[in-house]
């Protein structure tokens, strides 16, 4: 009766619940669950023996638990355990105007309450996800808690009793869910400003290179390795230079050694990291480099531009995704995104199926240091004296302390690895899954035999591939990309400093702006009503945020700046700490935004734009060169 009406609720709510409706839709017909009047006049389902609401009074026991389970708020993340009758979730939504997500995995019982209770004013408002898998579940928490949202768990007493066996592992997996994002965190906080700073230096580069969508769809049918550094890539070179001619090659960039020096070389090779390009690139012979096409991102180091190559093609992702809007907006040419995930060998696995590439075998992606070994080419596992990962750093290994974990390996015996290690393994299992649901799913294998395992993809020896694909290519010569031509480039070049000029000015704008909301903050303190500070406090708040959400690429300048003023301020709850404290935080944010505006960002824009004047005044013809041909 109102599944038609629910579902459509739901895909207004959001686009992501497109495939649950067609899991339910393809369910035969689901027999009626057993309904039971409540004392109050509303009603209860009983699922074998259990009731899933109070077969007294559902309403009151959806308020008592949320009374006693959650805190309400708009920076809340609510996750509901079991739909029921939808009871505790309508309740939860009329009292908190935060975000609700609720997991129901019973897909027959799912159906059931959505053909016959109208949620659909809920499940349309946008901010009411509903999910059936716990691929699903981790993927919308992650989403909202890297968003800053905090979470908190409800559930029914007979919802939980039903789940009662799942449960425990669910909550194991929430919880790591939020460890990554504390890591991520502090790798973001980290590196953020070497981002920055790189993004600018790489800026003028930007107007000759095309970005990797020019390979999505090209290799279509056509199987690809996506090769690691990891250990076992010492015993499946052999096969990977057999194979050299029928499937594209695409390294993880400190790959490239390894296959250089078993006189191998990829077509692709993919740069990611912010530091340690040096070393990965250091002695490899410029022939050998001029014959492999870098896919590089745009805070990639600067060597990696700079350094000879075939070609050079940009991926823009969906981590520090500001970079991408900038550059999509400035360039005006939208551009597909590539998820980081953290690592450059998920990236290279996530550009393999986006050229369509079939099938698709990970090859020295170990993530594991089976045997104490580390890296391919025989580098041993060393510890220092806190356990963690210590290799000694050279020219041709960048490395510093990391800290070491265990993980299951493909026996189900345990592994060392690293802590991060752990968190890429579960973005290579959900890239499978997704990878599974799309309409024409590549076929995945995993020949890093040895290493840890990872659901989703089929173990098989690389060697076992030999002979099984025809021969297509000659090694390196792939189809022709053409490069841009010269009134592209020039096109690009005037578009980035005309950018680059106009954000320069916003940057100057916002400067401005933290010195007079600071000022107008201090002259209210000398006020004798609280008020008229808390005023001040709230009115300048107001204006930053504003100038904040107009200004994308300036809000992730002072991202962290912004992050500690937000949990600052969400820990004043009463007008005396807002009027006091609030004040403070406010004028050391306020502070703190400036100097960074004034003394980073500043000269990074002034050094991209000198870069692209230079540039503008140095532009050649190309000549008829193109990435993929001899």
């Amino acid at each position: 009766m109102f599944f038609e009406k629910n579902s459509q609720a739901l895909l207004r709510g959001c686009e992501s619940h497109r495939y649950l409706i067609g899991q339910l839709q393809a369910l035969e017909a689901v027999a009626p669950f057993e309904c039971h009047e409540t004392t109050d006049g509303q009603f209860t389902l009983k699922v074998g023996d259990v009731f899933l609401h109070d077969p007294e009074s559902p309403v009151r026991e959806a308020k008592v638990v949320i009374r006693n389970q959650c805190e309400t708020g708009p920076d809340r993340l609510h996750l509901v355990i079991g739909l029921g009758l939808g009871y505790l979730p309508d309740e939860l939504f009329s009292a908190s105007p935060g975000k609700l997500v609720i997991y129901e995995p019973n897909l027959p019982l799912l159906r059931f309450v959505l053909e016959n209770v109208d949620l659909s004013d809920m499940l349309g408002s946008g901010r009411v996800w509903l999910v059936a898998q716990e691929f699903d579940l981790l993927k919308r928490l992650r989403k909202q808690l890297y968003a800053q949202y905090r979470l908190d768990v409800l559930a029914l007493k007979g919802c939980a009793f039903l789940l009662a066996n799942e449960i425990p592992a669910l909550m194991e997996k929430i919880t790591a869910l939020e460890l990554d994002r504390v890591h991520d965190f502090k790798t973001g906080e980290a590196f953020h400003f070497k981002w920055l700073e790189q993004f600018f230096l790489n800026c003028p580069a930007f107007a000759e290179i095309d970005t990797a969508d020019v390979l999505f769809e090209r290799f279509a049918g056509k199987p690809a390795l996506v090769i690691s550094r990891g250990p076992s890539l010492d015993q499946a070179i052999d096969a990977v230079r057999d194979l050299s001619d029928s499937a594209v090659l695409i390294a993880a960039g400190s790959a490239v050694r390894r296959l250089w020096e078993a006189g191998v070389t990829p077509d692709f090779a993919v740069f990611y990291d912010a530091n340690g390009m040096q070393e990965q690139l250091h002695g490899i012979p410029q022939a050998v480099l001029e014959r492999i096409t870098f896919l590089v991102s745009p805070f990639t180091q600067p060597c990696c531009y700079e350094t000879p190559s075939r070609g050079k093609l940009l991926f823009l992702g969906q981590n520090n995704g500001q970079f991408a809007d900038w550059l999509d907006k400035t360039l005006n040419r939208p551009c597909q995104r590539i998820e980081g995930g953290g690592t450059v060998s998920l990236i290279a696995f996530q550009m393999a199926l986006a050229m369509r590439c079939d099938p698709v075998i990970l090859v020295g992606q170990d993530l594991a240091f089976p045997g104490n070994q580390v890296y391919a080419g025989g580098i041993p596992l060393q510890l220092n004296g806190q356990g963690a990962m210590a290799l000694p750093a050279n020219d041709t290994l960048y490395a510093e302390p990391e800290t070491m974990d265990t993980v299951t390996g493909q026996d189900g015996e345990p592994l060392p690895t690293l802590k991060a290690y752990k968190s890429f393994i579960r973005h290579f299992e959900d890239l499978a899954v997704q990878n599974a649901r799309s309409p024409a799913p590549a076929q995945l294998y995993n020949a890093s035999l040895g290493g840890a395992r990872i659901d989703g993809f089929e173990l098989k020896p690389l060697s076992d591939f030999c002979g099984q694909f025809s021969r297509w290519k000659s090694p390196f010569a792939l189809p022709e990309i053409p490069l841009l031509s010269d009134s592209e480039i020039q096109m690009r070049e005037h578009a980035l400093l005309t950018g680059l000029t106009e954000l320069q000015a916003k940057v100057r704008e916002a400067i401005a702006l933290c010195g007079q909301l600071g000022q107008a903050v201090q002259q209210a303190q000398g006020q004798q009503a609280g008020e008229s500070l808390i005023g001040a406090i709230q009115s300048a708040n107001r204006q930053w945020n504003q100038c904040m959400q107009d200004n994308p690429f300036i809000a992730f300048l002072l991202l962290f700046e912004l992050m500690g003023f937000r949990e600052r301020i969400h820990a004043l709850s009463d007008p005396k700490a807002l009027a006091t404290e609030g004040q403070i935080a406010l004028l050391h944010m306020l502070s703190a935004c400036s100097d960074i505006l004034e003394n980073r960002a500043c000269g990074w824009i002034e050094t991209a734009r000198q870069g692209l004047v230079e540039r503008k005044s140095l532009t050649i013809n190309p000549g008829a060169t193109s990435v993929g041909t001899p």
